[in-house]
């Protein structure tokens, strides 16, 4: 059975989405297709099958890439510090129950440490990039674009053209800090011309293969947008993870309140993918996006884990909903999309969609992916979560061991941990809210993106 721990929080969120868990629910073979770990250092897989309804502390970790693969019994729950109820720091309403010892988390973001992400990617396609489920796209090359306007703030969710001469080779939306990553994916012209749009405005730069940053600046100031904020969760809802979703659907009220308590009073709506595999009662159940959030937990409180009889699981037919199947604003929002699994995409012949395609498709859409990997995810589903949340500026999470260490839960020592980032550890529900909330500010406030791309967003 793979390793069910700590995603109690995140999943609070998110995996509350799965519903009541079923401990009956049949668990999944964690032994089966799971390459070795990176050391030292495709082809599409889609939604071919049909939908069917249905404390902070920061540090180090280690490296390596090595998952544990049996369950735990009651008393290995114990030893690592899990107790039977999980708390948050600092949640409101919900009566999400309290613990001594709530469970956390860490998060990377790659594209702050993008020469270290480039290390650990190529080490791990040498490793298993042969992998069918895994699509190789190269990400070598990256071009961070700003957008400010005639005052110099930034400008989220305006409109990006890439053109190599007449054709457009790319298109998108940057994201609430103003910024747009553009991967040319082996184009190899020596020059691009980028069109930016925002508040009917418009203006032209060129942008040189060999530049990594560029800045464009519309020729007026464009007035601060209202706070609209698009959040999709999207769960495994297998066998494997009934633990977590038993212990998830009191914290979705409670983390809502405190997403709509922030400054920027945001319109927040909340939407819902739930997946399992092909075989099992259900491929996937989408809810649209509802800004009513006790019928959100509705659909929650209806969902139970079960099935999932290997490892894999149909993460790119939930992706395919979630980009297809969700009506994400089309205008003026921040869009955040959280994956929480402990699994890798499963590789089906005849699948049209795969998670790459969700990538640019997000990219197009202006929505951020941030996966959250529980114990006894393998190296395949971190390279997958990474390269989701790379192509796309958003960040990879993983639940840790707790007790304020940056260690992978389950004995998962993710290649994440050891990619020289000093790791900040905290309580899982409050770093699913906190990312939220940094989000909402930076959109709001409009900050001023650094020229340094290894460099975190700074304020205006």
């Amino acid at each position: 059975m793979k390793q069910r721990f700590g995603w109690v929080l995140v999943t609070g969120i998110l995996m509350a989405a799965c519903g009541a868990a079923d401990d009956a629910g049949q668990a999944k073979s964690s032994g089966a297709n799971v390459p070795g770990g990176i050391t030292g250092g495709g082809s599409d897989a889609g939604a071919g099958g049909t939908s069917e309804p249905g404390g902070e502390t920061s540090g180090p970790a280690s490296g390596g890439s090595e998952y544990a693969g049996d369950g735990e019994d009651s008393a290995a729950w114990a030893d690592a510090g899990v107790a039977d109820e999980w708390g948050s720091g600092g949640s409101s309403g919900g009566g999400a129950p309290q613990q001594e010892a709530p469970l956390e988390g860490a998060e990377v973001d790659d594209n702050a440490a993008f020469a270290a992400f480039l290390d650990y990617y190529t080490r791990a396609l040498d490793s298993f990039g042969a992998d069918p489920a895994i699509h190789a796209l190269p990400l070598n090359h990256r071009h961070l674009l700003t957008i400010r306007d005639a005052a110099g703030h930034t400008v989220p969710d305006a409109v990006v053209h890439i053109l190599d001469g007449d054709r457009e080779v790319a298109l998108g939306r940057t994201r609430a800090d103003g910024r747009f990553a553009f991967f040319p994916e082996g184009l190899e012209p020596e020059k691009y011309v980028v069109e930016a749009d925002a508040a009917e405005l418009s203006a032209r730069e060129t942008l040189l293969a060999s530049d990594p940053l560029l800045t464009i600046a519309l020729p007026a100031e464009v007035p601060a947008p209202e706070a609209h904020l698009d959040v999709a969760f999207v769960i495994d809802c297998t066998g494997s993870m009934s633990e977590e979703i038993s212990r998830i659907k009191s914290t979705v009220s409670s983390i809502a309140a405190r997403i709509e308590a922030d400054p920027s009073h945001p319109v927040l709506r909340l939407g819902l993918v739930a997946y399992r595999d092909r075989g099992d009662a259900f491929v996937t159940q989408p809810f649209d996006f509802t800004s009513d959030v006790a019928a959100f937990q509705r659909e929650v409180n209806g969902l139970a884990a079960d099935g999932g009889d290997d490892f894999p699981e149909s993460v790119n037919e939930a992706l395919h909903d979630t980009m297809r199947r969700l009506s994400w604003s089309p205008d003026g929002a921040v869009r955040l999309a959280f994956l929480v699994a402990d699994a890798p995409a499963h590789f089906y012949d005849d699948e049209q969609y795969t998670y790459a395609d969700a990538m640019r498709e997000a990219s197009r859409v202006g929505v951020k992916f941030l996966p959250i990997a529980s114990g006894g995810a393998d190296p395949v589903a971190e390279l997958q979560f990474r390269q989701l949340a790379v192509y796309t500026l958003g960040h990879f999470i993983f639940v840790t061991e707790g007790g304020g260490s940056a260690a992978g839960s389950g004995g998962s020592d993710y290649a994440a941990s050891g990619d020289g980032q000093q790791l900040r550890v905290e309580a899982l529900d409050d770093l699913i809210v906190r990312l939220v909330t940094d989000e909402l500010a930076a959109f709001t406030s409009r900050a001023v993106a650094p020229a340094d791309p290894s460099a975190p967003p700074v304020g205006p």
